[in-house]
């Protein structure tokens, strides 16, 4: 149909492909609020939890002295202790896999 606008939506960062659609933004939120509930009510249907999406959000369990090392390293960069963690993790998943435990201590030479 000529000049029909439809708000479309899909719910990102899980395997299954869930989405909704709506003519105004208003009833967009509540088409996607119904695809959730449905989402859930299939995976109850079908024997298997639902995935939900991360926040961003969590709670890291580090040694007093790397706390205070990581505060101060980023004080005197002029940076936040997030971005710090942020830029770690990010090193962290780019460098090529070791073969090695984490769990291992590093040889000093």
């Amino acid at each position: 149909m000529a000049g029909k606008r439809t708000c479309r939506g899909r719910i990102l960062f899980i395997d299954d492909l869930v989405t909704y659609e709506a003519n105004t933004p208003d009833l967009l939120q509540k088409e996607f609020e119904a695809a959730v509930d449905d989402y859930v009510e299939t995976c109850a249907q079908v024997g298997k939890a639902p995935q939900r999406p991360f926040k961003g959000l969590f709670n890291v369990r580090v040694p007093p002295a790397l706390h205070r090392a990581a505060a101060l390293r980023a004080a005197r960069d002029g940076v936040a202790l997030n971005e710090v963690v942020v830029k770690a993790l990010t090193m962290y998943l780019e460098r090529p896999r070791r073969r090695e435990s984490l769990r291992e201590p590093a040889l000093t030479p």
